[in-house]
């Protein structure tokens, strides 16, 4: 029996991560960076020192990347309305979830403060039992601690949970934890969800797992 869902956030309750990327798309485009949109997508869910280790990698041989290295890593796309990027139908499904009385918890690596922004901007922060962040650790998805610590916050079994990511590294942080992961896929489909257990085009396909 399904007592929890552990959602992350960027790419599944808000769509942060195709906002993000489109935009940086656009911007090494201008720049005259050569760039592919399932090359870009391998970045979704690091650190600012992954994208400078993944960017060097994809683009470390072009001269307008190099010439414009500092100001690509340091650009930050950031949308300000975050209420328009929210992930269709999530409203429905955290009510039926919440009128099923299954436990609701977001795990994250994002900062506690941007955790809180995003979530109350989207009017989704009240429906969440539990809200956890690697902010205070160092160990970051996809180390598997977010996704142990938050099954042991919220009491349950491994068994009696969903885990519900988008990035390559959230799932690998979800499945090393020996939990089952269900990927919300990304609307271009760039981002490889091959070790999900299964992957969604609607959030409210989760019903069907409960």
């Amino acid at each position: 029996m399904i007592k929890a869902i552990i959602f992350d956030l960027d790419g599944v309750l808000c769509q942060t991560e195709d906002y993000r990327l489109e935009k940086e798309y656009e911007y090494l485009e201008s720049l005259g960076v050569r760039v592919s949109k399932q090359d870009l997508y391998t970045s979704a869910g690091g650190t600012k020192v992954d994208k400078g280790i993944n960017f060097d990698r994809l683009f470390g041989e072009q001269e307008a990347y190099i010439r414009n290295r500092k100001s690509i890593l340091n650009k930050m796309h950031t949308a300000t309305d975050f209420l328009d990027i929210r992930t269709d139908n999530i409203i429905e499904v955290l009510e039926f979830l919440h009128e099923k009385k299954i436990r609701i918890a977001c795990a994250s690596n994002s900062t506690y403060a941007r955790l809180e922004i995003i979530m109350n901007d989207c009017m989704i922060r009240n429906y969440f039992d539990l809200v956890l962040s690697t902010e205070l650790t160092d160990k970051r998805k996809p180390d598997p601690y977010i996704y142990n610590e938050t099954v042991r916050l919220l009491n349950i079994q491994k068994d009696e949970c969903i885990v519900v990511e988008d990035s390559k590294m959230g799932i690998e942080a979800a499945k090393a934890a020996e939990l089952f992961t269900v990927a919300y896929k990304d609307k271009g489909g760039f981002i490889d969800q091959s070790k999900a257990d299964q992957i969604i085009t609607d959030m409210r396909e989760i019903y069907t797992f409960l």
